[in-house]
């Protein structure tokens, strides 16, 4: 496969920034083409060859013939005879400068798988062989369960990927998504463009309807297993993605009845089995990779109800049987047979159930579109998709769209209607279809437990051993990077080198808890002696604020002390001189009233005599003497003095104990 095809995807990538339809993206390939062409007249056939030879990608003549008459309404082309002449100025596509850029990303990724490769049983010797493996792990993504495509992939000739370079590939995202964010990104840009070339390989795609509006989505089991979460984040961030868009989209959600009932069958019967060595399965494997509990599952299916509605999906009653629109089960069922290897007969007849119930939705209604086809079953299961298709294309031929389409059809059709508001949807998808790409098929997982039968049974290997290899979760992942999906290389070499990483793991695991335990314990007692020292800190900064508070205190009694004295002996010396100065005063009263100055001698005696009733009525009432007088004016100075040097030193008078 040339290396020219991935450079075409990821011109296609840029040409999205341009906001303009999908088949906007192919125009620029077309008319470097035109550009270049020797003669002037040019048909469909020559494009389309071309397309393949130049560019490496596999369009359509139908998709072809649109763009070039989209060209001739530009003047730049006439057509007639089945041809297609240049009579005007074909415009420069400036694919040079596009196809730099893309390639650098294209040559970062090859290098980024080589490199990788080299320690994987699949090592890559050259760029031919990264280039081959890429373009078939690409074209898995496809979408040839809608039968409006003429193709399944715009990528020719394209080999169905192998186990070893599917598992290498899937490895390979995983690893630049944890690591190297700018390989991933370039890688990204590989996946974007495939989905957008997957536009081209519908000619009629780009007169679709923008919108789902009026489309139920109706979930399918392995679907709603990923969308709870219980196969991993991957693949839960995939589903919640899809959901998003399509409600965005205008989309309706639901399951059937019968399908709620298969999930809730399907967790219990997995918390059933959790805890036995035998247990088996997605949602198990999952269960023992995250610890999720035997109790955790049972909750999740008794509260399965509120789950989905809190997620907006709808449980809607299974159609019942209608007669005129009945399928034929038993030619379906043999369709499925053919498909889908059925380890529990319950599951085909749900599946048979849900195929019915979408015939009954749709009602003989003639579907022309996804767009318009009321009602879709979604699953993640390929052959289940693929068995439903066949069985439309030869029971039914009316319906242009199959009643089952998977998740990744579904999910690239919507991105096309809003790539750019919707730019998750291939990263989540890349991811989800790299982890389902990394766990083990039910052949190998087969060959790998006989092998370890086989150890046991021979005592290479012992039973605590057969125990841990059947068991761990740490096994799914070891087994698939020592084989890459290859049941061809499972050996007692195989198991036993599992076995060491596994063991390996487990000590490094143990010792890994144990130092955490250590660093924890260590991190405690150090946090408790920095806090004992934060509190000793704390307690002495306590005490030195104690004591300069009590001597705060101490220094405040003595100013009050102080204040209080002096105040006392200040109101004292006024005292005793407002006294002097009253008996100075008295003494000159009664001394002028014992001189004769004529008329005034008997008025002044009158007024002795009352001064000296009123002193004497005072001491027999309130006992007032001399000696009471001074000391009362004594304290009445003595307070007033307080008062005033109190407010003047800023002192209360409370604490002080004066009110």
């Amino acid at each position: 496969m040339p290396t020219n095809t991935l450079t075409s995807l990821a011109i296609l990538r840029v040409q999205v920034d341009l906001n303009g339809d999908y088949l906007t993206y192919l125009e620029p390939f077309v008319l470097q083409i035109l550009s270049d062409c020797d003669t002037n007249v040019v048909t469909i056939d020559f494009i389309t060859e071309s397309l393949v030879q130049r560019f490496g990608l596999a369009i359509p003549e139908r998709t072809v013939e649109i763009v070039l008459r989209r060209i001739t309404r530009r003047k730049a082309l006439t057509r007639g005879n089945g041809q297609f002449k240049i009579t005007g100025r074909v415009p420069d596509p400036q694919l040079v400068s596009k196809q730099a850029e893309a390639e650098r990303h294209i040559q970062s990724v090859i290098n980024g798988v080589r490199r990788f490769s080299q320690g994987t049983p699949n090592p890559m010797e050259n760029e031919e062989q990264v280039v081959e493996a890429l373009c078939a792990f690409l074209a898995d993504f496809d979408v040839s369960c809608l039968r409006a495509y003429l193709r399944g992939s715009a990528i020719p000739e394209a080999e169905e990927a192998s186990t070893a370079d599917r598992a290498l590939i899937s490895n390979y995202v995983q690893f630049i998504n944890d690591n190297e964010p700018e390989r991933f990104r370039s890688f990204l840009i590989l996946v974007q463009g495939h989905m957008l070339a997957n536009a081209l390989v519908c000619p009629d795609l780009h007169n679709a309807p923008q919108s789902f509006s009026g489309v139920t989505f109706y979930l399918d089991t392995p679907f709603l297993i990923r969308k709870i979460g219980l196969e991993g984040a991957a693949r839960r961030n995939a589903a919640d993605e899809l959901l998003l868009l399509l409600r965005n989209l205008g989309g309706k959600i639901a399951v059937f009845s019968h399908t709620r009932e298969e999930l809730y069958y399907s967790i219990q019967g997995a918390a059933s089995n959790l805890e036995s060595p035998d247990g088996r399965g997605s949602i198990i494997q999952e269960a023992r990779r995250a610890g999720t509990s035997r109790s955790d599952l049972v909750l999740i299916a008794e509260t399965l109800d509120e789950d989905l509605s809190s997620n907006g999906i709808e449980v809607e009653t299974t159609p019942v049987y209608t007669e005129k629109i009945q399928i034929d089960e038993a030619a379906f069922e043999e369709v499925l047979s053919d498909e889908v290897f059925y380890l529990n007969p319950r599951t085909r007849e749900f599946d048979v159930n849900s195929v019915r119930s979408i015939y009954v939705k749709r009602n003989k209604k003639n579907i022309l579109s996804l767009e318009k086809s009321h009602a879709v079953f979604v699953t993640s299961n390929s052959s289940f998709a693929k068995a439903a298709w066949q069985y439309g294309q030869k029971y039914d031929p009316s319906q242009a769209v199959s009643t089952v389409i998977t998740d990744f059809t579904l999910a690239n059709t919507a991105w096309l209607k809003a790539p750019m508001g919707a730019p998750a949807v291939p990263r989540t998808q890349l991811m989800a279809f790299s982890y389902a790409a990394l766990q083990p098929s039910r052949e190998l997982l087969g060959k790998y437990l006989n092998e370890i039968e086989r150890l046991e049974s021979r005592g290479i290997i012992s039973e605590r051993d057969h125990q841990l290899l059947r068991s761990s979760p740490m096994v799914t992942n070891e087994l698939m990077n020592l084989t890459l999906g290859d049941d061809e290389l499972i050996t007692e070499e195989t198991v036993t080198e599992i076995l060491e990483r596994v063991t390996g793991e487990i000590v490094r695991e143990e010792s890994d808890r144990a130092e955490q335990i250590e660093k924890e314990r260590s991190s405690t007692q150090q946090a408790l002696e920095e806090q004992t020292e934060r509190s000793e800190q704390l307690e002495r900064e306590s005490l030195t604020t104690k004591r300069a508070l009590e001597e705060q205190i101490q220094q405040n009694e003595r100013i009050r002390s102080k204040l209080f004295f002096d105040c006392q002996r200040r109101a004292k010396r006024w005292a005793r001189g407002i006294s002097v100065f009253l008996a100075i005063v008295l003494i000159a009263i009664i001394a002028a009233s014992t001189l004769e100055f004529g008329g005034l001698m008997p008025a002044a005696r009158w007024s002795i005599v009352g001064v000296v009733a009123v002193l004497t009525t005072a001491n027999l009432i309130y006992g007032l003497t001399l000696k009471g007088t001074y000391q009362w004016i004594t304290q009445a100075l003595e307070n007033r003095f307080i008062k005033g040097q109190a407010q003047a030193l800023g002192i209360d008078l409370v604490e002080y104990g004066t009110d």
